[in-house]
């Protein structure tokens, strides 16, 4: 019946699919997908959103010269240069890490 084929598909769910059948993502291990999945997500706005105002702060001594010296500002080009090596230097550091560890 209807019903029964409902429940026995509801708990295949609920035990995270069988071997042979392609794996349910709210299955087994669905809380730990999801958590990298929105962890992923939220660092990469910190990255886009607020690391490049402190990068920026730390390099140009304290203060963001990009807001007190405008963009276009010798301070600010080097304050930006500065924090994309750096920036750069730890995406492939991360990236080497994730290939050995």
């Amino acid at each position: 019946t209807v019903v029964a084929r409902h429940d026995a598909a509801v708990a295949r769910v609920n035990r995270g699919g069988d071997d042979d059948e392609i794996p349910s993502w709210c299955g087994q291990g669905w809380l730990e997908l999801w958590s990298v999945v929105l962890m992923d997500g939220l660092a990469n706005s910190m990255i886009q959103l607020i690391v490049p105002d402190l990068g920026t702060a730390f390099f140009g001594g304290g203060i963001d010269p990009c807001v007190v010296d405008g963009e276009d500002s010798l301070a600010c080009t080097n304050a930006l240069r500065h924090f994309s090596s750096v920036l750069a230097a730890f995406g492939f550091a991360s990236t080497v890490l994730a290939f050995v560890c």
